[in-house]
């Protein structure tokens, strides 16, 4: 059984176009996701899904191996493009992991990998951070920040850009952030790669909606630490600069 991480990136970004290759302490983003990455105990292979040369020959300058796919309509396509290129068996356990998570955990990763590890298993695993309200509310307002709505056993029930809270603690507000990530074995996969964008799915602009609408099993758990912001626009950079590591 291998542990593959394949992190998807384009250039074509909607609201940050060139994101990937954006300088991040020295490193473009997409890079510094990969040496990330490289960083979890036990990985088989890191690689980058992408419809573009110039990520291609930068990753390669890099050390980091790219693999170059077709137009794709998510992430989740081109990673389970991927996945069907190299022929990764149906245990193998894969990371689909945002290109723009430029200091993305390392130890949140392999606990994902270790809820994925049972049997029987979810469909798919994502990791939530628990955000108290009065801690940051310009996060709670903005549509790049998805919420996820989960039962009291983890399982999600919705995701969404709009502003969803949790529940409260101490009388204090929370709601529960989406890290970017998921964990997939190739069969859910190849169901991503043989149907199209769902109606939620398309509404939102969230592609795990795309599983939720066909009736799959999402597992969520909270992430023992902080995986940073991610950068879905030029003024998230911003944020970025004033983060600092648990």
């Amino acid at each position: 059984m291998k542990k593959v991480v394949i992190i998807p990136a384009r250039m074509e970004s909607s609201r940050f176009p060139g994101k990937a290759l954006v300088d991040i302490d020295g490193l473009p983003m997409v890079v510094r996701v990969a040496h990330q990455a490289k960083m979890i105990d036990g990985i088989s292979d890191v690689l980058i899904a992408t419809d573009s040369s110039e990520i291609i020959s930068i990753a390669q300058q890099h050390g980091v191996f790219a693999v170059m796919t077709g137009r794709c309509e998510s992430g989740t396509d081109r990673v389970a493009e991927v996945v069907r290129l190299i022929g990764l068996g149906d245990d193998d356990l894969i990371l689909n992991l945002q290109g723009d998570m430029p200091y993305v955990s390392p130890q949140v990763c392999e606990e994902l990998f270790s809820r994925m590890d049972k049997t029987p298993w979810p469909d798919a695993v994502t990791p939530v951070e628990e955000l108290f309200l009065d801690e940051d509310i310009n996060m709670f307002t903005d549509p790049n920040a998805v919420k996820a709505i989960i039962d009291l056993g983890g399982r999600a029930l919705y995701f969404t850009r709009l502003q969803a809270l949790a529940g409260e603690k101490n009388g204090r507000a929370f709601w529960y952030r989406h890290v970017g990530m998921y964990g997939y074995r190739r069969p859910v996969l190849e169901f991503m790669e043989r149907t199209h964008c769902t109606p939620l799915e398309k509404i939102e602009r969230l592609e795990q909606l795309r599983l939720l609408e066909h009736g799959f099993h999402i597992q969520t758990f909270v992430a023992s630490e902080s995986c940073g912001p991610d950068i879905n626009c030029p003024e998230d950079l911003e944020r970025l600069k004033t983060w600092e590591p648990q």
